[in-house]
């Protein structure tokens, strides 16, 4: 799969079981259930983990293993827990930011 410069929307679970790539495109986990995001080996440039439901322990985003993130990851909505971050850009924190554990190199 290619991203380039687009948008990609996931509401659900992402398992990359091949080759993603990423380009200068932006990854959005979003939705209202909990999911798990399992990189395989492939760059991502940025990361936007936005999840949003009204009771909050289903707003989780799970990344199981390393995740390689060469832009910026950015955190608006819910909460975030990792294997680890190998993250080259920024961590942008939003006001509305669950909280988690996360492992950020």
């Amino acid at each position: 799969m290619n991203d380039n410069v687009n948008i990609v929307s996931v509401y659900g679970n992402w398992t990359n079981a091949g080759t993603f790539n990423c380009g200068n495109g932006i990854v959005i986990f979003g939705g209202i259930s909990n999911a798990t995001f399992i990189s395989g080996s492939s760059n991502y440039y940025n990361v936007h983990i936005n999840k949003i439901a009204l009771d909050s322990s289903y707003d989780s985003l799970t990344v199981s293993g390393i995740a390689i993130v060469s832009g910026s990851l950015i955190h608006t909505n819910g909460r975030f827990y990792s294997g680890q971050i190998n993250l080259a850009g920024n961590y942008i924190i939003g006001s509305s930011a669950g909280g988690g554990t996360i492992i950020i190199n």
